[in-house]
Order: structure tokens, then sequence, then C-alpha cells
């Protein structure tokens, strides 16, 4: 396995989280395209380690919380920039609102993901039909030859070949 998923997945969640705090806190808004722009970019840098080699659901879970966070946080930037009703609400309140019933809408649909990916791979094999692990190459051969050194006599009337096209 290497490192280097996990690396850039705990980072892009690492600044999806500082990004969120400090926006809520208001003390530094971007603007909304710098959000997405890291949202696509940890998403895509994801996915190249996903067709380059197996990731680990982990850290999948987590570049997708980190993605979910920075779109979330870039709805919030935007509607704080383009909000023109100041006088009913200010357009720093109103996005700390939408950012928190965004972020909890994104975590939920995280959670929604996680449960229904966890729920397919558990259900995906039969579970009525218990599955024995195979021998391994080593073991065969120790049989074959506990075979060939016993005195037994013994007819050998097919072989059995299991055909694996998993």
């Amino acid at each position: 396995m290497s490192l280097m998923p996990l690396i850039v997945g705990i980072v892009g969640f690492m600044l999806s989280g500082i990004s969120a705090f400090l926006f809520f806190d208001a003390t530094f808004v971007l603007s909304p395209v710098y959000y997405f722009v890291a949202a696509i970019f940890f998403y895509v840098v994801q996915i190249v380690f996903g067709l380059v080699g197996n990731v680990q659901t982990y850290i999948r879970r987590l570049s997708y919380m980190s993605t979910t966070v920075f779109i979330c946080v870039g709805i919030a930037s935007w509607i704080y920039n383009v909000w023109a009703f100041e006088n009913f609400l200010s357009s720093s309140f109103f996005s700390k609102v939408v950012l928190f019933m965004i972020l909890l809408l994104g975590v939920s649909f995280n959670f929604i993901l996680y449960r229904t990916d966890y729920s397919y791979r558990k259900k995906r094999t039969n579970q009525r039909i218990p599955t024995t692990d195979k021998p391994t190459r080593h073991q065969q051969i120790r049989e074959v030859r506990k075979k060939l050194a016993s005195d037994d006599v013994y007819v050998v009337l097919g072989i059995d070949v299991d055909n694996d096209r998993d």
C-alpha cells in the first residue's frame, strides 16, 4: 500500500475542515472559485490514485468527505458574495446558516453513501453457502506427497478442475 493516497486524503480533509472553520468564523473568506477548484483537484487526484492502484475504502471515504466539504464551503462563499438583501439578513449570517445546513446535508449524504457501499459489499456474496478457503499450492503439494508416501492403493478415476472465472 502506498502512503501517497493516504497523505493526500488527510491533507485534503484537513484543508477542507480548516476552510470551513475559517469561513464559519468569517475571518477568511475566499472566492467560491478557489473552493470549487480545490474540490475538483482533490477528487481528480483520488480518481487517479484509484486507477493506478487499489485505494482502501477509508481513504476513498475521506476524500469524498473533503470534496463534499469544499463544495459546501464553495456554495456558501458564493452566497456570501452575491447576497443582496443586507437589510433583511446580513450576508455573513445567512451564509453561515446555509453552510451549516449544506454541511449537515452533505455529511448525511456521505453517511448514506457509506452505508449503501457497506451493505452492498456485505450482501454481495451468498451468505447461506459457506465458503472454504482453497488450499494453497504448498498445501496441495504436501497432500500429493503424503498420498505417494503412504502404502495405500488408490486409483485415480479423473481430475476435478474448478473453473474460477470471477
